[in-house]
């Protein structure tokens, strides 16, 4: 009884690893169920097997420690450049900002510098205009002879005594004593 009990234990220990690695039988079992340790489980060593596992637990450990470093790093690294991203993002928007007040002011100036434009080509056609009358009413009054032209005799006050008197007195400007 003994040796069952031993037997069976392998044979739990064993039956992963008897699965994946060795082919079952009819026959196997048949040995087992009599009570005889199957040959092929008795060079398996329980605490061999379970270091072997504990050691692949431990290494798919360590590669998963390994890869949540990386993704932490890379995850840091990927909010630094969203954080650059975005101050980027608010620096374009307020130049954007700027650009389109600076494009408003540059349109208002331009229809400012039209009208202003506008204003100095009518003045010029208007100067034009004035000057060439001017030269027209000179080249006429070139034309005109002397004698047509009346000119009256304008009062020569060379002498002080012959102007007229024009001193204000109390009188005339309203005061009383």
């Amino acid at each position: 009884m003994v040796r069952k009990r031993i037997g069976d234990m392998l044979r739990e220990e064993a039956k992963p690893v008897a699965r994946e690695e060795l082919p079952v039988t009819a026959e196997t079992d048949d040995k087992q169920e009599n009570g005889e340790v199957n040959e092929q489980l008795q060079p398996i060593n329980i605490s061999a097997t379970a270091s072997k596992i504990s050691t692949e637990v431990e290494t798919a450990v360590d590669e998963l420690k390994k890869l949540l470093e990386t993704a932490q790093k890379t995850e840091t690294s990927l909010q630094g450049q969203i954080a650059d991203l975005k101050s980027q993002l608010q620096e374009q928007k307020k130049l954007t900002k700027e650009l389109q007040t600076q494009a408003s002011h540059d349109k208002q100036l331009k229809t400012q510098l039209e009208e202003a434009k506008e204003t100095i080509l009518k003045l010029a056609e208007v100067s034009s205009k004035a000057t060439a009358k001017v030269s027209a009413a000179k080249k006429q009054s070139s034309l005109v002879p002397a004698k047509s032209i009346r000119t009256e005799k304008l009062p020569n006050y060379s002498d002080p005594s012959e102007r007229p008197n024009t001193t204000i007195t109390n009188k005339d400007i309203g005061w009383f004593d």
